[in-house]
């Protein structure tokens, strides 16, 4: 993969419990243009001397997140957590809020 040069955001989202998602709310301070990355902060990493905490779930950008973040042409994002997404998941049918079979 070659450097990646552009504006980062970052977005404090910390104190949510596992399962819970990340959504445009959390991101009302920032006002990412094509090209840019969001890194998502959770603060799940505390959680990393208590393995049987930190494995049992975790936080993460939800799936409308998502969505506004395509529709914003967001390059690259990241996020603290083992996954990305939260888990258990929005959508406890689907896997990670993809389309139903």
């Amino acid at each position: 993969m070659p450097q990646i040069v552009t504006q980062w955001w970052l977005v404090d989202a910390s104190g949510l419990q596992a399962g819970e998602a990340v959504g445009i709310e959390h991101c009302d301070h920032i006002d990412p243009e094509p090209g840019d990355a969001v890194r998502f902060y959770t603060g799940w990493s505390r959680h990393w001397d208590r393995p049987e905490v930190y494995l049992s779930g975790e936080p993460g950008p939800g799936c409308e997140l998502a969505r506004w973040l395509a529709d914003r042409d967001v390059a690259l994002t990241g996020c603290d957590t083992w996954s990305y997404g939260p888990v258990p998941p929005e959508d406890p049918v689907g896997r990670f809020g993809s389309p139903r079979s």
